[in-house]
């Protein structure tokens, strides 16, 4: 299993949590034999900045879970994560030897940026391959110290692709490969996971509000045409960036076609973009079900706002 960016301390019992604009998701988790099952969920609201430790440390109390060891996430917009040849240097050497490799191809200057990396599935022509992360100091920093000034143990700093990969794995066996669409306000990640690795991870530049936007319903008449033409438009572009990730994950890997295609639970709200993509990918598309996980009769949106807590809490203790 690949080691988790940023990593600190491992448990048994882990606390996920995810941060945005206006709250923190939390789940919890307890593992048995490296078998993890939810304890509960929840989450907690804020309006101003100055209330949000506040806020957090109340709800992880409400919770009785202020001891247990957190794995928190960091938003997309806040990292880079590329793939590059595995440099030949020792292990002690290579954080350092992939920072200067990445300089030229990271957005903020390499002395603001919290460096780490993990084992990447070897690309055929370029032998061995890692995956580094790129993240921003001054996010890492805001976030950790938002978790520590609510008085809680940070276990490690997780990143979404391999938050999202949890979850997957809960879900079905990867190892005839399977894709994840994942939707964030502004923001995509399609993602391919085989036999438990991360093998293709895509950003894309439009989000879930882009999609709503679009399919928002009842126009006036005078609308519907280009209503539809948007609505047309933004499904064919998902569509567009779904089969090129999908061609070149067949034809780079040589990689028999992936079978199943996951949707993020919150596009369960636009049942036409799932129809559309059934219709047009030779696979099946389906919902995450984490419903099930959490044990709770939630709405597609309460899920969606839960997923990335939910893939921290379900970590291997293995790293």
């Amino acid at each position: 299993m690949p080691r988790h960016p940023f990593r600190l301390s491992g448990k048994t019992r882990i606390l996920g949590v995810e941060m945005s604009e206006q709250g923190a998701a939390l789940v919890r988790s307890a593992s048995n034999k490296n078998t993890p099952r939810i304890i509960d969920a929840d989450f907690c609201t804020w309006r101003e900045e100055e209330e949000r430790s506040r806020a957090l440390s109340r709800k992880v109390r409400e919770l009785g879970a202020h001891r247990t060891p957190v794995v928190s996430t960091l938003s997309p917009q806040t990292y880079q994560l590329l793939q590059i040849q595995a440099p030949n240097v020792k292990d002690s050497e290579m954080r350092m030897a992939v920072g200067w490799q990445i300089k030229d191809l990271i957005d903020y200057p390499l002395q603001d940026t919290v460096i780490d990396y993990f084992p990447a599935p070897d690309s055929p022509g370029l032998g061995k391959m890692v995956y580094v992360v790129a993240a921003e100091m001054r996010a890492v920093r805001e976030q950790a110290d938002l978790l520590q000034s609510a008085r809680l143990k940070i276990q490690s700093i997780d990143i979404a692709e391999l938050a999202l990969r949890n979850i997957v794995f809960q879900q079905e066996n990867s190892d005839a490969g399977l894709a994840l669409l994942h939707m964030e306000q502004e923001t995509g990640l399609i993602l391919i996971f085989k036999n438990k690795t991360l093998y293709v991870a895509r950003r894309l530049r439009s989000g879930l509000s882009h999609l709503l936007q679009s399919g928002s319903a009842e126009p006036e008449n005078s609308e519907i045409l280009e209503s539809e033409e948007q609505e047309g438009a933004a499904f064919e572009s998902v569509l567009l960036d779904l089969q090129r990730t999908l061609d070149y994950f067949e034809s780079n890997f040589r990689a028999p076609p992936v079978g199943n295609l996951f949707l993020a639970p919150q596009l369960g709200d636009i049942p036409e973009l799932q129809s559309h993509l059934q219709n047009n990918l030779d696979l099946s598309v389906r919902l995450l079900d984490i419903a099930q996980l959490l044990g709770e009769d939630l709405s597609y949106a309460e899920q969606g706002r839960c997923l990335l807590a939910l893939g921290s809490a379900l970590r291997s203790g293995e790293g």
